[in-house]
């Protein structure tokens, strides 16, 4: 009799089972943007705009990847994406109170603006690429391999506020051989880096300023949990006359390393508070200080800076 019953209930289980399968909501289908409207809300599994389009895409839910294939523009609002926003060659896009659960990679000859938005683990950036970033977060790193610009803290005088990387912030290298009549530059203010900030092996026409004179502009300062690394890049004379390379009011968790840089303007280090050695050697002209832009730098350990 007891076997009976629970050969009664498992029928029942398996039955319960298969009505419970049978109301499941389908999968999401895969969509390609229209190119009549241009647009989408809604929901998707894979969202692909294709090649030498546009999607204005707003209110939607994206299970899976967004897919923006080369030269093409993907605009993303108030939406998710579950897992990869992938931009194709010469393709971009503005990301505006959004999620995006994995990675946003862009190729090359492409850029993203991210605004109060998340990124859950990298932002990975080719050449040619234009980042600007205002407050966000991205869970992991940021990695940009020869850029033609990266900012943080303001995309425009309305769009700013801080951005937070978990891990990793890596610059390095520059779109080609030197080129003074080309516009490469990074602004960096409103930022917190978890780990390692490094920017390295790169030539800029517009200068580099990582921290300085965000007070005076009224933007926040940049934090760097471990090592600060700035290395080997060069400054040349562009259309605003001879470039330099400042870094300015930045807290340092473990070690500053300013070595190997040149610059036809000056190479600024100033007003830094470094946990453990400040070392700044190699440079060209050799690093100064700026009366105008707070006191000497602060090291726990060693300092070998202005």
């Amino acid at each position: 009799m007891i076997k009976a019953v629970f050969a009664m209930a498992a029928v029942a289980a398996s039955a319960l089972l298969v009505a419970a399968n049978g109301s499941a909501s389908p999968p999401a289908p895969n969509v390609t943007c229209s190119q009549l409207t241009q647009t989408f809300s809604g929901t998707a599994h894979d969202l692909t705009v294709p090649a030498n389009g546009y999607c204005d895409i707003e209110n939607a839910t994206i299970t899976h990847d967004l897919i923006v294939q080369h030269d093409s523009g993907g605009d993303l609002t108030n939406s998710t994406v579950g897992h990869d926003a992938l931009y194709g060659d010469g393709s971009g896009g503005g990301i505006t109170n959004s999620t995006i659960g994995g990675d946003l990679r862009l190729t090359s000859d492409g850029g993203a603006d991210l605004f109060e938005s998340a990124i859950g683990h990298d932002v990975i950036a080719g050449i040619h690429t234009e980042l600007h970033f205002a407050a966000s977060q991205i869970g992991h790193d940021v990695i940009a391999n020869q850029p033609d610009t990266v900012q943080t803290g303001a995309n425009d005088p309305t769009d700013v506020g801080h951005v937070q990387v978990g891990n990793d912030f890596i610059v390095k290298g520059s779109p080609g051989p030197p080129d003074p009549g080309a516009f490469v530059f990074d602004g960096m203010c409103d930022l917190s880096v978890g780990q390692d900030l490094r920017i390295t092996d790169r030539w800029v026409t517009l200068g580099i300023g990582l921290g300085d004179n965000c007070a005076f502009n009224g933007r926040g300062p940049v934090t760097v949990g471990r090592d600060l690394v700035f290395s080997r890049n060069q400054a040349l004379t562009g259309f605003f006359g001879p470039g330099e390379l400042e870094l300015g009011g930045v807290t340092v968790g473990r070690n500053l390393t300013v070595t190997g840089n040149s610059a036809t303007g000056l190479i600024e280090v100033a007003d830094n508070t470094v946990a453990g050695d400040a070392t700044c050697r190699d440079n060209s002209p050799a690093a100064s200080f700026d009366v105008f832009d707070g006191p000497n730098n602060i090291a726990g350990k060693n300092n070998g800076c202005p």
